[in-house]
């Protein structure tokens, strides 16, 4: 491997909201909709930064709004966008909160499930791409779909940060080819894992397949 990972900068740590249970494996979260371990922010609600401030604005009329998607502009020109992974309203279970008392949750009138995404994240700067992630892909991940609405090819992506292996975060990274077999998305980009994230799917998590398939087929830029 040429290259593991340095530390997130604080940036990428604060652009995902992980409301993951204890490390699950691949077939585990595919059985459950492979979406269900993961919270951000719903689609109808702004996100990181959206908030007026010194730093950064709500998307203005020129940033590309596209559905299950919020771009900001930072001060610097650079742009972030948020973008909904999952195709259509997502309700995560009472039971993956179990460390919430039943009052507080209770007080939160949300019976059918608490509203969540699987998200991604785009990052422009200085003409390059970045993505934070990378989706449900064959488990119904709408990543391709919305980043050719914003006009970006997958070709154009330069680098890919991992926050960690559970299978909603990176089956986006491969799709199948004609002849059915995996085949990069993001063929121009360098992948950023954590070492010890990437060393547990690797050596100690059982039930890993589509871990290592994916990280072999990535060997060359990881």
């Amino acid at each position: 491997m040429n290259k593991l990972f340095i530390p997130f900068c604080s940036f990428a740590l604060a652009l995902t909201i992980a409301a993951c249970s204890d490390t699950k494996t691949a077939k585990e979260t595919a059985t459950a909709e492979t979406a269900g371990v993961e919270t951000t922010a719903p689609a109808n609600t702004a996100v990181a930064g959206s908030e007026k401030s010194a730093d950064a604005s709500a998307g203005s009329a020129t940033d590309p709004q596209v559905e299950g998607t919020k771009t900001i502009t930072l001060s610097n020109g650079a742009s972030v966008t948020w973008i909904q992974d999952n195709a259509g309203e997502k309700l995560n279970p009472r039971s993956l909160f179990s460390d919430a008392s039943d009052s507080l949750y209770n007080s939160l009138n949300m019976s059918d499930g608490i509203p969540a995404s699987v998200s991604t994240f785009l990052v422009k700067v200085d003409g390059k791409h970045i993505l934070f992630d990378a989706g449900l892909g064959a488990f119904g991940g709408q990543l391709m779909n919305r980043l050719a609405a914003l006009g970006v090819n997958p070709d154009n992506i330069g680098l890919v940060y991992l926050t960690h292996f559970h299978v909603d975060h990176i089956s986006g990274l491969v799709a199948k080819d004609d002849a059915g077999n995996d085949t990069k998305v993001f063929k121009n980009a360098a992948v950023y894992a954590g070492k010890v994230e990437y060393d547990a799917w690797m050596n100690d998590i059982p039930k890993n397949d589509l871990q290592k398939n994916i990280m072999a087929l990535y060997k060359d830029s990881l």
